[in-house]
C-alpha cells in the first residue's frame, strides 16, 4: 500500500486583501512559521506526483489538487502581490473540532475513501493521538498518525509597528505581513476600519492626536507575545514652542564665551555661548562683531526635528560677500548645516551635507533684500524658508542628499552658529530667538 498522502485541494485564488483573482500568476508554497519567504517547499501534483516547477495558476485563477514535502498541515502560497494561506485537507478537519471516532471518518472521506465506512476498505488506519502509535500496520492496512498538535497550534507572528509621520499627521500600514491585519481602533478619524496593507492614511482632529492601531491574526496565526496595540500622539506640526532667546542684556562684555541666554523672548535653555571671542557685548543690548573673524556657537538641547530661527540684525557693513552666517547645524559628526548668509548687497542660503564642500541653492519665490531688521531662518522637513524684514519669502528645496545632509533635519541635537568670515565687515544683533516646530 502506498503512503497516505495529505493535499491540498484545488480551488480559486485571490488576493485576500482586494478580492482581486490571480490569473496565470506563479506562486510558491512556504511554511507559515517561514515569516520571510527563505526556504520555499517542493510542490507536487497530487494525481500525478509530478513537481510542479512552475506552480501557476490558470487564466481561471484555478490551481490543482497539490500536495508538498513534509506534508505540512498548511501553507501559505506567495504571489508577486500578495499572500494566501491554505490549509491542507486533513488540516481543515483537524480544525474542525469534531469528536474522536467521528473525525476520523471525515478525514478517510476527505483523502477519498468512496463511503467506505471500515478502515480495512479505506486502504489506511487513521489514529489519533498526541504520541506516535507503536504499529505502523494494523488490521493489514498502513497506520496513518494524525497528531493533533501538528494541525491545530497557530503560528505566532509579530506584525511591525505602522510608520508614522508627524509632519504630515499621517501613517503608513505595514506591507506583506503575513497572518495579521491591521485595524483602527481609535483616534484620529478611522475608527473600525480594516486598514489596506501599504496604504497611507491620513488623521484628523485636534493635537494632539492619540491614534491606537491594533494588529489582529488571521485564522491559523496568533500574535507573539507581547504584542500589543500601537499607539501614537501626532503633535501639532505648526506649534511654536521657543527653546531659548537672548536679547544680549546686560554689562558689556569683550568676549560673549561664557554668557548664559537671557530668555528674554522666551525659552528656558541655559547653556552658555561657546568659542565667541570674535563677538562681544556693547552694554546697550547688541551682540556686535567688528574688526574681526570668528564664530559664537550655542549649544541646542535637547534634539528637534525641525527648527525655526530668527534674528534682529541692527546694522552691517562691509564689502565682503556673505560676510555674516546664522547658521543651524547638527552637533553629530558628520555636521550637516543650513545657514543664511548676509552682507549689505547680498542675502541668501548655503547647505553642506557635513562630508566635505557645501552649495548654494537658488531656491524659488520672492527676492531677498539685504537690510537691517528681523530675519528669520527655518527647517522643516528638507523645505528651508528665509524672510527678510520686509516679508519676502524664498523657499529652498533640501531633498538632495548630494548638497545636504537629510539626517540634519531628524531630531538630533543642534547649534546655533553666528559667523563674521571678515575683518573688514561688522555686525551688530539685537536679539536671537530659537525654536522648535511641532516637533
Amino acid at each position: 500500500m502506498d503512503h497516505i498522502h495529505d493535499y491540498f485541494a484545488g480551488s480559486t485564488i485571490v488576493d485576500p486583501d482586494n478580492g482581486e483573482p490571480q490569473r496565470n500568476t506563479t506562486l510558491q508554497a512556504f511554511l507559515p512559521s517561514d515569516t520571510g519567504f527563505t526556504t520555499p517547499l517542493e510542490v507536487r501534483d497530487r494525481a500525478s506526483g509530478a513537481v510542479l516547477e512552475p506552480f501557476m495558476s490558470s487564466d481561471r485563477a484555478s490551481i490543482p489538487d497539490f500536495r508538498v514535502a513534509g506534508e505540512p498541515a498548511a501553507v501559505v502560497l506567495k504571489s508577486a502581490t500578495c499572500t494566501i494561506r491554505m490549509s491542507s485537507v486533513i488540516g481543515t478537519v483537524m480544525k474542525s473540532g469534531l469528536a474522536p471516532g467521528v473525525m476520523e471518518v471525515a478525514i478517510a472521506t476527505a483523502l477519498g475513501s468512496g463511503g467506505r465506512t471500515e478502515p480495512a476498505d479505506w486502504g489506511f488506519y487513521p489514529v489519533l493521538s498526541e504520541t506516535p502509535p507503536e504499529q505502523t500496520t494494523r488490521n493489514g492496512v498502513p497506520v496513518l498518525w494524525l497528531d493533533p498538535a501538528s494541525y491545530e497550534a497557530p503560528v505566532p507572528v509579530l506584525p511591525p509597528a505602522p510608520a508614522w509621520n508627524d509632519a504630515t499627521s499621517t501613517f503608513t500600514v505595514p506591507s506583506g505581513v503575513v497572518g495579521a491585519e491591521y485595524v483602527w481602533t481609535s483616534g484620529g478619524g478611522g475608527v473600525g476600519a480594516t486598514l489596506s496593507p501599504g496604504a497611507t492614511l491620513t488623521t484628523s482632529g485636534t493635537y494632539p492626536r492619540s491614534v491606537l492601531i491594533t494588529p489582529m491574526p488571521k485564522p491559523g496565526y496568533v500574535l507573539a507575545s507581547g504584542v500589543r496595540p500601537f499607539v501614537h500622539d501626532f503633535p501639532d506640526p505648526t506649534e511654536l514652542t521657543v527653546m531659548v532667546s537672548d536679547s544680549f542684556s546686560g554689562a558689556a562684555a569683550t568676549d560673549i564665551t561664557g554668557r548664559v541666554p537671557d530668555n528674554a523672548l522666551g525659552g528656558t535653555q541655559t547653556g552658555a555661548w561657546k568659542t565667541g571671542i570674535a563677538w562681544n557685548i556693547d552694554g546697550s543690548g547688541h551682540a556686535v562683531s567688528s574688526g574681526s573673524t570668528g564664530i559664537a556657537m550655542l549649544p541646542l538641547n535637547p534634539g528637534c526635528k525641525n527648527i525655526r530661527a530668527e534674528i534682529d540684525v541692527t546694522a552691517m557693513s562691509g564689502a565682503t560677500r556673505g560676510a555674516f552666517n546664522l547658521s543651524l547645524r547638527d552637533q553629530a559628526t558628520p555636521e550637516g548645516y543650513v545657514e543664511l548668509v548676509l552682507d549689505p548687497t547680498h542675502a541668501g542660503l548655503t547647505t553642506s551635507n557635513g562630508r566635505g564642500g557645501s552649495t548654494s541653492p537658488g531656491g524659488s519665490g520672492d527676492t531677498l533684500i539685504p537690510e537691517p531688521g528681523l530675519w528669520t531662518l527655518q527647517i522643516y522637513g528638507t523645505t528651508a524658508t528665509v524672510t527678510d524684514p520686509s516679508g519676502n519669502v524664498r523657499v529652498y528645496d533640501l531633498s538632495d542628499a548630494a548638497s545636504y545632509l537629510p539626517g540634519s533635519a531628524t531630531a538630533h541635537p543642534k547649534r546655533v552658529w553666528l559667523r563674521n568670515t571678515s575683518a573688514t565687515s561688522s555686525f551688530s544683533v539685537n536679539s536671537l530667538k530659537v525654536s522648535k516646530i511641532g516637533f
